[in-house]
């Protein structure tokens, strides 16, 4: 069953995919916030949601296929911005550390998974369960993007 709940929400989020793609002035609004928060000390973690949640607000966006649009739009900025922290970290480090690091990454996105399949069991891959399933990968994705950022970090500080 859980196979059957992360093939439906691999496919879940193909179809969002083409509903809603990010474009660049959203991908500002997070990367903004997330270079604001950092700079003044702040938690990055209140930027999850400045683009998802505006457009889950819209009337017309209240269809399952739409909720999910709305989280995927934001997930691809926050997925693109692990991917760049992820590679600067890479690039920062060298032998066992980048083995590891390579390591914990394959097994971060099993477990993403597998948490963000919890909600089709839960409401037996009702309605409600694919906004909620796009949800989670959303909140996961940005929560690792800044776990990677501290560990790049550590290894490489941002230049004031």
């Amino acid at each position: 069953m859980l196979r059957h709940c992360l093939a439906t929400l691999a496919s879940a989020f193909a179809l969002a995919t083409l509903a809603l793609p990010a474009c660049a002035d959203d991908a500002e609004v997070i990367e903004t916030c997330v270079t604001t928060a950092y700079s003044s000390g702040g938690d990055a973690h209140v930027c999850i949601g400045r683009v998802a949640d505006p457009c889950l607000q819209k009337p017309e966006n209240q269809s399952t296929h739409d909720m999910m649009a709305c989280s995927d739009k934001e997930t691809k900025i926050w997925d693109a911005m692990l991917n760049a922290e992820y590679q600067r970290l890479l690039n920062a480090v060298e032998g066992k550390a980048a083995e590891d690091i390579v390591k914990a990454q394959r097994q971060w996105i099993g477990l993403r998974d597998a948490d963000c399949a919890i909600p089709y069991e839960l409401f037996d891959g009702g309605t409600m369960s694919q906004p909620i399933g796009a949800n989670c990968v959303l909140a996961h994705t940005a929560n690792r993007m800044m776990q990677v950022r501290s560990w790049r970090e550590m290894v490489q500080p941002e230049k004031d």
